[in-house]
């Protein structure tokens, strides 16, 4: 077991000064990474994907599931990407004061660049599906990997920090249609397509997201495309209204 791992040395970690008791699992490096994610730190995503590294590691190590990331561990990764994408607050910007400020333009650059990591985190996420998949591995549901409806909300979560353009609103609409959509077949994009996963329905959420995305655009359509959102939520003319 896992205590005879660690007490045969294969952590690195001294037997006379192990606390079997105390033996972190896949709970203790999710709440790590969850702190992290709710970080402004420059670099939780670097931290986030080390530990998502060290799971894996031990995993592979110790031929123990018990470490390995799930769906909620790499959801944190998408998450972290989005709350880097942020404003500052008050009190973060009196902190950073004197560094500089951004420009609109490189503040809109840099949450772009954000934003298409979390996609790219989103796409991992799913070939990594298609690998448990392909090798059986999917039945476990304690560790399987498998993007989901909180996935998609933390990629447009971080879109939904580009101001001033109405690229976040139209890449957020693209997500959506691509979600609807019955077998994924929706039209190319400026910013790659991402996976088609079954099964997925939008929530509130992410409608609310869309509808901020919008609000944040400074777009003359951005009334009258926001109120197609809300429509098209409560399916008062259907989906046909919208797209």
């Amino acid at each position: 077991g896992i205590t005879t791992a660690l007490l045969d040395g294969k952590l690195g970690v001294e037997s006379s000064r192990l606390n079997t008791a105390l033996i972190p699992d896949r709970v203790c490096y999710n709440l790590v990474c969850s702190a992290w994610s709710k970080s402004s730190h420059p670099h939780s995503p670097d931290e986030i994907r080390a530990l998502i590294s060290r799971m894996e590691s031990l995993a592979k190590a110790l031929h123990m599931n018990e470490f390995r990331p799930d769906t909620r561990t790499w959801n944190m990764l998408i998450h972290s990407y989005a709350r880097l994408g942020k404003e500052p607050t008050a009190k973060e910007a009196k902190k950073h004061r004197g560094r500089g400020r951004s420009s609109p333009s490189t503040r809109s650059q840099k949450v772009e660049e954000l934003a298409l990591a979390a996609e790219s985190v989103l796409k991992d996420m799913y070939d990594r599906h298609l690998e448990q998949v392909k090798s059986g591995k999917d039945n476990n549901a304690d560790y399987t990997i498998r993007p989901n409806v909180t996935s998609f909300n933390g990629v447009l979560n971080a879109w939904s920090n580009l101001r001033g353009t109405d690229r976040a609103a139209l890449r957020a609409e693209e997500i959506l249609k691509l979600l609807l959509s019955t077998d994924g077949s929706v039209g190319d994009t400026a910013t790659g397509d991402l996976p088609y996963v079954p099964g997925i329905q939008p929530d509130l959420v992410m409608y609310n997201t869309i509808i901020k995305c919008w609000a944040r655009s400074a777009s003359p359509e951005a009334g009258e495309r926001a109120e197609a959102i809300l429509w098209h939520m409560n399916c008062f003319i259907g989906r046909n209204y919208l797209f």
